[in-house]
């Protein structure tokens, strides 16, 4: 007889080796950023019960028509992992019946949930979608009469159990205060909670209105971020001054600056030569009289598109909100784009990943000579 050796424990060393190598923080960034908080009002879609999946089922529930649910809610807790959330989540439901065999259901859901969120739309940014899967349990109590005899009888059944619980849904995601980087947002969500009972499946669509709250997230404002655009370039030529009564007529020289901050692999937040580079451009701005700003977020072509374009667009974000608050620059001067591994800074082959993790920074405008 031959042994195989077998590796223990394997899902847990490759969700460890996931976690340290997918983290969008850096040192230099607080990890305490992605933990979030949230609170939901729920309320169940009731599906005709009789028949779903036998006819026990069906005498023990009755159907839907004579079972009146109420609002519940829902709380949880959890940390985000770039575009990757997972979240410890429970609550209350309540459901009364109408006719004399079932008077009450209340369950107590206890799940953990994960989704994966991604921005479909350039033009709404501060829009995302977010898939979600969960399992977990169920505490049901619920008060009821076995059958017809029991209910002449008065005879009411207390029945405790806990029900083995999935459910698949997604949600649209609504950042409320883009500035603020994501600090509170609003979703609306559906989702489906398939309840695996002995006897049979019980599934119970619902709907949520809720909130998510960062408590720990950046709390800075941050410039407004706008979609793709055409930059309208200024077109004085000429800039006059008056000194001791003498009109001075001054040339302006227009003048178009590209430089290029770089990132490391998955970061958010440039290398010492980008930051470098950052503050060189923000130190050219003092030539220029008027001026725009084009931020180009990049990303080399790795992982989901969708992926792509959230680190693309933090690295825009990042350097945006540096020459707000380090050089002064108005928001209204800065146009930021995100292209993902969609298109290549200027002058990039594209076999430079290096180049790729960038953000490219064209400054265009007149200069005082």
């Amino acid at each position: 007889m031959s042994a195989t050796k077998s590796t223990r424990h394997p899902f847990f060393l490759t969700l460890i080796l996931f976690l340290l190598s997918h983290s969008v923080y850096s040192q230099e960034s607080n990890w305490l950023d992605g933990f979030f908080i949230t609170a939901s009002g729920q309320y169940y879609l009731l599906p005709d019960f009789a028949g779903i999946s036998s006819m026990d089922l069906a005498s023990r529930y009755a159907s839907s028509a004579s079972l009146n649910p109420k609002p519940g809610f829902r709380i949880g807790a959890g940390y985000e992992l770039k575009n990757w959330s997972f979240a410890l989540e429970t609550g209350y439901s309540y459901i009364s019946g109408d006719n004399p065999l079932v008077l009450e259901i209340k369950m107590i859901p206890v799940l953990l949930k994960m989704g994966y969120s991604f921005y479909p739309f350039n033009s709404l940014s501060q829009l995302s979608i977010t898939p979600t899967a969960a399992l977990g349990v169920v505490f049901v109590n619920a008060q009821h009469h076995k059958d017809i005899i029991d209910m002449l009888l008065g005879n009411l059944t207390y029945s405790k159990d806990t029900i083995f619980l999935l459910q698949p849904g997604v949600r649209a995601i609504w950042d409320i205060f883009p500035s603020r980087n994501r600090i509170l947002e609003a979703f609306a969500g559906f989702s489906l909670d398939i309840n695996l009972e002995t006897d049979g499946i019980i599934p119970l669509p619902q709907i949520e209105l809720g909130l998510i709250f960062r408590p720990f997230g950046r709390w800075k404002s941050q410039p407004k971020i706008e979609s793709i655009q055409e930059i309208i370039f200024v077109t004085e030529e000429r800039e006059i001054e008056k000194e001791d009564d003498v009109i001075i007529e001054i040339e302006l020289i227009h003048s178009r600056r590209v430089f290029h901050v770089l990132f490391s692999p998955d970061q958010t937040i440039p290398t010492l030569e980008g930051l470098n580079n950052l503050d060189n451009a923000g130190a050219l701005l003092e030539q220029f009289v008027n001026y725009t700003i084009t931020l180009r977020g990049f990303a080399a072509p790795f992982v989901s598109t969708a992926g792509q374009m959230e680190v693309s667009r933090q690295r825009a974000l990042f350097c945006a909100n540096y020459l707000s608050e380090v050089f002064n620059v108005p928001n209204e001067n800065i146009a930021i784009e995100w292209l993902g591994s969609a298109a290549l800074p200027e002058n990039t082959e594209s076999v430079n990943h290096s180049r790729r993790r960038s953000v490219e920074i064209i400054i265009e405008g007149w200069i005082n000579p």
